[in-house]
């Protein structure tokens, strides 16, 4: 599903959280944002409007406007922080974690509640505005997506 309305983001589809905080980023964005199995990526916290947070890859952080955020925390810009920890830098929530098979992340409830999201939640992943992929789970777009009922849910099969 391209776009919910003329000149809106681009929608992958729905990410839904499970019970133990396994997450799935569509093939089709992974793709996009040239993303695969055992990278390292970063998730920082989303705006105050869409919640939830984005996924991005160190080089494409380093090269955005928020690239300070690396060059001021070289643990966290070397990995060398501890997995799935959330830092706070500034207002904003960041940490990072391993892409696993299938485009599967797991955050664990600390992680989840720092970027004040639950088992159980739908998250809409949309391509990002620069940084990487967006997953909301509040706002106008959010709102807006949930009047359509073709838009492809992902979630993570629960053993």
């Amino acid at each position: 599903m391209p776009q919910l309305v003329k000149g809106g983001k681009y929608v992958f589809g729905w990410s839904v959280i499970s019970q133990d905080g396994g997450i799935l980023i569509p093939e089709e964005a992974r793709q996009e944002y040239q993303l695969k199995q055992g990278d390292s990526v970063i998730l920082i916290s989303g705006s105050n409007t869409s919640g939830g947070f984005s996924i991005t890859k160190k080089s494409v952080l380093a090269q955005s406007r928020l690239s300070g955020i690396l060059t001021r925390n070289p643990d966290l810009a070397e990995f060398r922080t501890e997995e799935r920890k959330v830092i706070n830098i500034n207002g904003q929530n960041l940490c990072w974690v391993t892409i696993q098979e299938n485009g599967f992340i797991q955050l664990p409830p600390h992680t989840l509640e720092a970027y004040e999201v639950r088992p159980g939640d739908p998250l809409l992943v949309v391509r990002g505005s620069y940084i990487g992929i967006g997953m909301a789970v509040k706002g106008p777009l959010v709102e807006e997506a949930r009047k359509h009922s073709e838009i492809v849910i992902f979630q993570v099969e629960e053993s």
